[in-house]
Order: C-alpha cells, then structure tokens, then sequence
C-alpha cells in the first residue's frame, strides 16, 4: 500500500529540520560537538520509546520495561557527564 505524501508533512519536516539545524548551531558553541550528539541521540531514543508505548505510527503497543528505563537512565547519566 503506497502512502500518499502530503505537502504539509513535508513542510512540517523541513521547519523541524531546519529548527533542529539552527538550534544545534546555537548550543554547539556551549556543549561542545559530542555534547549536541549525546543530546539529540539521547533524545531520540527516549521519543522512540514513548512511541513505542503510545503505539504511534500504527505500530504495535510494547510495554516500557525497567530494561528500558534503565537504558533512558544510562542514556541521560552518559550525557550529562559528557556535557559537565
């Protein structure tokens, strides 16, 4: 089944890129380079597992296991001490 792509997700793609894009210019001169990918990697994986648990995107619901939320803990404990 083929999706058809709509111009307001690839508009709301685009900001977010380039909001994205100038933010990490902004704070890259505060954290430091492996500071703003610590961040936005931790931040990702963190999102994915709340997406995961809503069952967004018609994927299937999975529950938020201490597994995972140790892995979130470690992520955030490994980008504070990079960003310290």
């Amino acid at each position: 089944m083929r999706r058809r792509i709509r111009s307001r997700d690839v508009c709301t793609g685009g900001v977010l890129g380039a909001l994205y894009v100038v933010v990490a210019l902004i704070t890259v001169s505060s954290i430091g380079a492996a500071g703003v990918v610590a961040a936005t990697m931790a931040g990702q994986l963190t999102a994915s597992v709340v997406i995961d648990r809503l069952g967004v995107l018609v994927l299937e619901e999975t529950a938020v296991s201490l597994d995972r939320v140790i892995g979130i803990g470690l992520l955030l404990l490994g980008t504070y001490l990079i960003v310290r």
